[in-house]
């Protein structure tokens, strides 16, 4: 919806809403909410489906550095310093990415190959097996990684320009 189509009085307020998700503080919002919830998910006492290397190390390990990617990230939401931004965006590109690429020593899970496939492509399950963490969560945490490199860089070196047009110009 159109900002225009909104009532007067709202307008002000979510112009600078727009203006101020669209700059860095955007994908940090987003990546709070991430962190925020991942760290919350260590509360229960639930097994995961996929152990992941520090969570097979120690019960408190992973929550800390989910908390402390989330702390970096609020704090570089109310401080004003470009330089505290540029770390914290840095800190969670670096917690995602690392976070993704650990899976690949996480320990064999039990793939189950149709039984028609033939005995010599054995070699195929004993592959899945050690990718299959890794295909099914640590490329996920990648991508949030990648995605972020993208959104920061390209609000940095492109020009963003917001086409309004007026209601009554509209056919």
């Amino acid at each position: 919806m159109p900002i225009e189509h909104l009532p007067e009085t709202w307008q002000p307020g979510v112009r600078r809403f727009r203006d101020w998700i669209a700059t860095d503080h955007g994908i940090m919002l987003v990546l709070v909410a991430v962190f925020f919830c991942r760290s919350v998910s260590y509360l229960g006492d639930h097994k995961a489906l996929i152990q992941h290397v520090f969570e097979l190390q120690s019960r408190w390990l992973s929550p800390a550095i989910w908390i402390f990617g989330t702390l970096a990230l609020l704090l570089a939401l109310v401080s004003r310093g470009t330089r505290f931004d540029s770390f914290a965006l840095s800190l969670a590109t670096a917690i995602l990415v690392l976070w993704g690429v650990l899976y690949l020593w996480s320990p064999p899970e039990d793939v189950n190959m149709p039984v028609w496939w033939p005995v010599w492509l054995g070699w195929i399950e004993r592959l899945l097996e050690h990718l299959v963490p890794f295909l099914s969560r640590g490329v996920v945490y990648i991508a949030l990684g990648g995605i972020t490199i993208y959104t920061v860089w390209r609000g940095r070196s492109e020009t963003v320009y917001v086409r309004e047009v007026p209601a009554d110009a509209r056919p």
